[in-house]
């Protein structure tokens, strides 16, 4: 090879490797999407509750909300303890009765008044306490989680997009096809419709005169005021109560001797045994529920102890509920997750609220 040839092979070498270097550098807005859908939280575990551990991304598994091992506190200072809600009373029983039978088509009233909200430290996580007393005003709430059905009339009307959808790639999972491309939201039109996020959410609730519940009255409405455990009562979630992590997913926190049936999201109301002391069902278990509120792990300590709308400001969204992809642990009432509010996955959905009168 002469010297002209040796130059000639040089530069083509030089171009192959900044070719390359490019390719690889490359990250297009679909893939991240694909990325973050990818993400999943292993189920907390008292050695971890507070530096959760994130898992290696199972290669088929579904988005899922991932807790960060140093969450953003909201900039807002914390406030002193707030007073005692001594002097909230609940609903009288004739206004409750009344409001009961004026509920909106497939809502349900959750009465005013106290409950005990959170958990004591050796019940749950450390973002769960101290337990303390919250007064609500009364409210209407959606029975079931919002459906395919009921979205999509939202979009047709509207013509909105999500922002899942705003990511033009046939491989990201949306809320028209929600556990993998083959998947299709037209052929299940009664299950709760996931890949949104909390600002689809709270697009979606404006649009229907609605809104997103607060953490407190999403608790509230799934807890009751006798401090159940799980909204059924303290016994144990079994196969018939709801749908969580079991058998049939196969993961590694699944729980191996139940089998609710369903590897994904099943139809909202398919389990009856799970309903609320109010009649709510899927409370636990299904999908995750957006909440309004901004998440913090020490509001509790600070909460105002009437109607507490949350920190002002954050970086995550509470979640609540459980899922179908999460650990019979998530179905405790009182079990607090976060999301980023532009983020989304096939295991996180919401129900509405309505504000009386």
């Amino acid at each position: 090879m002469n010297g002209k040839q040796l130059t000639l092979a040089i530069i083509v070498l030089f171009l192959v490797l900044v070719i390359g270097f490019f390719l690889l550098s490359r990250k297009p807005a679909e893939e991240e999407q694909k990325v973050e859908q990818a993400r999943v939280l292993e189920p907390k575990s008292p050695e971890v509750a507070e530096k959760p551990v994130e898992p290696a991304p199972e290669e088929s598994a579904p988005a899922e909300p991932v807790e960060p091992a140093e969450p953003v506190e909201p900039a807002a200072p914390i406030v002193p303890l707030p007073p005692s809600t001594a002097g909230c009373k609940a609903d009288p029983a004739p206004l409750a009765k009344q409001r009961i039978t004026a509920a909106p088509k497939d809502m349900l009233y959750i009465p005013g008044g106290p409950f005990s909200m959170g958990s004591p430290p050796e019940a749950g996580y450390p973002d769960e306490s101290p337990v303390h007393s919250v007064c609500v005003i009364g409210f209407y709430i959606d029975k079931h989680e919002v459906t395919n059905a009921q979205f999509k009339e939202f979009v047709e009307a509207t013509g909105y997009i999500t922002e899942a959808e705003k990511v033009a790639s046939p491989d990201v999972l949306t809320w028209r096809r929600p556990y993998e491309p083959e998947s299709d939201a037209e052929q299940m039109p009664n299950y709760p419709v996931v890949c949104v996020s909390w600002n689809d959410a709270n697009a979606y609730a404006l649009w229907a005169g609605k809104r997103l519940p607060t953490e407190a009255e999403w608790e509230k409405a799934a807890r009751g005021t006798d401090g159940r455990m799980y909204p059924w009562g303290n016994a144990a979630p079994t196969a018939a109560s709801a749908n969580m992590a079991d058998k049939s997913g196969a993961f590694k926190w699944s729980d191996a001797v139940l089998d609710d049936k369903y590897k994904t999201a099943s139809p909202v109301g398919s389990f009856p045994g799970g309903r609320s002391v109010y009649g709510v069902e899927d409370m636990a278990g299904n999908v995750w529920e957006w909440c309004f509120d901004w998440w913090n792990k020490d509001y509790y300590r600070a909460s105002p102890s009437q109607n507490p709308p949350g920190p002002d400001t954050g970086e995550f969204k509470v979640i609540r509920g459980g899922s179908w992809f999460y650990s019979a642990d998530g179905a405790r009432t009182t079990h607090r997750m976060y999301f980023r509010p532009a983020g989304n996955g096939a295991a996180i959905g919401f129900r509405c609220v309505k504000d009386v009168g």
